[in-house]
C-alpha cells in the first residue's frame, strides 16, 4: 500500500534531516507519531533509515561534527527519489532479534578478559587451600555465555545479510535493483516492484 502523503511528508524530512536543517528531535517526534508503524512499508523501512542517522542523547542537527557521511547522503537521496514514486518497497524487514543487535555491541567482547580471569582463578585454585571452586565454574559458565552468544548473534546476522542479498541489489537500497533506480531518477519510474 503506497500512502502518498506520507512518503512526500517523509522525503522532505529526510531531505531537511540530512542537510541539517531539521533536528533530531523533530525528526524524532516524527517518526514515532507517524512513519514507526506506518502501514507503507516503504515509509516506514526508510523512517527507521532516517532515525538510525543520529543519536537522540542531545538535540542537533546532521551538520559540522555531526554531518553525515557522502555515502550516506547518497542513500538518503535514493530513499528521496524512491519516496516520489509509487513503487512497492520489496526488502524484507529489518530484524528486531535483540541477540543480533548484542552482536554490534562492544561489552559482548567481555567474554575474553572474562576468560583470563577464569584462568587466572583456576591457577590460583591449584595452590590455596580450600579454594572455592564453584568461581571458576561460574565464571567458565559466564565465558561460555559470552562465546555462545556472540556466536549465535554473528550467525543471525549473517543470515539476515544473506536474506537481504537475495531480495535485490544492496547497492540500490531502497529500490530493488539499480535499474529501478536510474528509471526512477530520470523520471521513467514503473509501478510496482521490480524483482519482488
Amino acid at each position: 500500500m503506497v500512502d502518498r502523503a506520507a512518503r512526500n511528508e517523509l522525503a522532505l524530512s529526510l531531505r531537511l534531516l540530512v542537510d541539517g536543517e531539521l533536528t533530531n528531535d523533530e525528526f524524532d517526534d516524527l517518526y514515532y507519531e507517524r512513519w514507526m508503524k506506518h502501514g507503507d512499508a516503504g515509509v516506514r523501512a526508510i523512517a527507521e533509515f532516517g532515525y538510525g542517522l543520529y543519536s537522540s542523547v542531545d538535540r542537533y542537527r546532521l551538520h559540522g561534527w555531526n554531518a553525515v557521511s557522502d555515502e550516506i547522503k547518497e542513500m538518503a537521496g535514493r530513499a528521496v527519489i524512491f519516496l516520489q514514486t509509487d513503487s512497492d518497497y520489496c526488502w524484507p524487514p529489518r530484524t528486531s532479534d535483540l541477540l543480533a543487535s548484542l552482536a554490534a555491541m562492544p561489552w559482548i567482547n567481555l567474554g575474553i578478559p572474562l576468560a583470563v580471569v577464569a584462568v587466572l582463578f583456576a591457577f590460583m585454585g591449584f595452590f590455596i587451600k580450600d579454594f572455592p571452586w564453584w568461581v571458576i565454574i561460574a565464571l567458565w559458565g559466564l565465558v561460555a555465555i559470552f562465546f555462545g552468544g556472540r556466536t549465535l548473534a554473528r550467525s543471525r546476522l549473517r543470515r539476515n545479510y544473506e536474506e537481504w542479498s537475495q531480495a535485490g541489489e544492496i547497492d540500490a537500497w531502497p529500490f530493488s535493483r539499480q535499474l529501478d533506480y536510474y528509471r526512477a531518477r530520470s523520471g521513467n519510474s514503473s509501478h510496482g516492484c521490480a524483482g519482488c
